[in-house]
């Protein structure tokens, strides 16, 4: 048997989008389903940055009319802390009010189609109960089909398609799209409700972080502030003016020898050391100077510090 993608024409051979266009018969269903998948292929492609999901979103709403016929096609969607609110709608005629914004309290309705199993219906509102819901006052809105919008078994949506004009009797196959086309929408929007949960998270992030940065860098320019002021007062105790006199010791034991006018206790409290290791350094310090008594080792620095203009 001959596979229909290696059949030929007078013309040649046909191409496998030929053949699956001109060969292959399809009935209303099928067609419908056949133009559905293509859109889902053509925009899943083009998805290459989270904010073209919103555009997505959009594309599938009109061709959602489209495919069933329907006069406007919405998305409500729910937030813990708000009411139930259309967020995305598309109208197959301008002159149709516009319902995007309006919400919805939560009602034992709205909570029927959470729990339904399939898509529910709705074509007489006042055997229903629901004839003064606003949306449908405002709307015009005869009948629709509400299909809850779920993920991993979580409600958080509802697609309504919705008819305007009257008289639409909603058969078992736009039923059955429906609640197709609603799945694919709750993918896509909870997709969408990701990324902005995450893009929220990150401005958050970010915002904080400028906080902690400018906190930092007030932190660091009192800081900056604290030592400059320190080292004014302590440029008489600098050690550098001592490195021609001195060249053999060692920059701690310069330190303490600039401070030998002073106890142990409070050198160690200045140079943030403990008093045993200044006592330490001092006796090296004046076995290194050749000095008996800590008096003579200070004469020698106070007339190093005298000539270079400094007097303590």
């Amino acid at each position: 048997m001959t596979h229909p993608g290696n059949r030929h024409s007078e013309g040649g051979s046909l191409i496998a989008s030929e053949v699956f266009e001109r060969i292959v018969p399809r009935s209303p269903l099928e067609e419908t389903l056949y133009h559905w998948v293509n859109l889902l292929c053509d925009v899943s492609e083009q998805v290459t940055d989270p904010a073209d999901l919103r555009d997505v979103v959009q594309k599938m709403l009109e061709v959602t009319c489209d495919l069933l016929g329907a006069d406007r096609a919405v998305i409500l969607l729910k937030d813990p802390r708000k009411p139930i609110t259309i967020t995305h709608e598309y109208r197959a005629s301008l002159g149709l009010p516009s319902i995007l914004g309006m919400t919805l309290k939560q009602s034992p309705l709205i909570d029927s189609v959470f729990n339904a199993e399939r898509p529910v219906v709705l074509e007489d509102f006042e055997r229903a109960g629901v004839k003064s819901i606003d949306i449908l006052v405002q709307g015009k809105i005869k009948s629709t089909v509400l299909c809850k919008l779920s993920f991993r078994g979580s409600p958080f949506g509802i697609l309504s398609i919705q008819d305007c004009g009257g008289g639409r009797a909603w058969t078992a196959e736009d039923i059955a799209l429906t609640r197709l086309i609603g799945t694919t929408f709750g993918f896509y929007l909870y997709s969408l409700r990701l990324s902005d949960t995450l893009s929220h998270a990150t401005m958050s992030f970010m915002e904080d972080l400028k906080l902690l940065i400018e906190a930092n860098s007030w932190q660091k320019q009192e800081l900056r502030q604290v030592v400059t002021e320190f080292q004014e007062q302590t440029a008489p105790l600098d050690d550098a003016c001592l490195i021609p006199h001195f060249p053999h010791l060692t920059k701690r034991e310069r330190q303490i020898l600039l401070r030998l006018d002073q106890k142990n206790k409070q050198i160690g409290r200045e140079l943030m050391l403990s008093e045993h290791t200044i006592k330490g350094h001092v006796g090296r310090l004046m076995s290194k100077l050749g000095k008996a008594s800590r008096a003579e080792a200070f004469d020698l620095v106070r007339s190093v510090l005298k000539d270079n203009g400094s007097d303590r």
